[in-house]
């Protein structure tokens, strides 16, 4: 597996409007697709890049939430959009009955209710996961 590792960046919730056309082209094209609602305050931006051996997961193995508040209320909702190249997220649905892993190369959108945990790969990869967040809170 060969990566060019200058092209490879990581970013941490940013204002989505403030890094959007310093980003490359490629990437620009990717978020022009990404399912975005009104009615939230802000909209943040992660984007990681990585190099992943066999048996390494994405990221938590273990199930969680991406909801980032202290105090659950509907002025703290969040709406979160990824998009991943490689190596889907793992979703419980239906009554936590069934696992459903998202397609990669398309956006897929949740709230702060749907549990998930990151797949374990079962080869060398690259990876590139990118999250818009949707939220009425700004978090560091």
């Amino acid at each position: 597996m060969t990566v060019d590792t200058r092209t490879q960046f990581h970013i941490r919730r940013v204002k989505l409007g403030d890094v959007i056309e310093t980003l490359p082209q490629y990437i620009q094209l990717i978020l022009d697709e990404c399912p975005l609602v009104d009615g939230y305050k802000y909209t943040l931006l992660d984007i990681k890049h990585q190099i992943l051996k066999a048996g390494q997961s994405t990221c938590s193995t273990g199930w969680h939430t991406d909801f980032r508040s202290s105090k659950p209320t509907q002025e703290s909702r969040e709406l979160n959009h990824i998009w991943c190249s490689a190596a889907g997220t793992e979703y419980m649905v239906e009554g936590c009955d069934t696992i459903l892993t998202v397609p990669t190369g398309q956006w897929f959108s949740y709230d702060r209710n749907l549990v998930h945990r990151g797949a374990t790969v079962s080869e060398d990869m690259y990876r590139m996961f990118i999250r818009v967040s949707q939220t009425m809170e700004r978090y560091a």
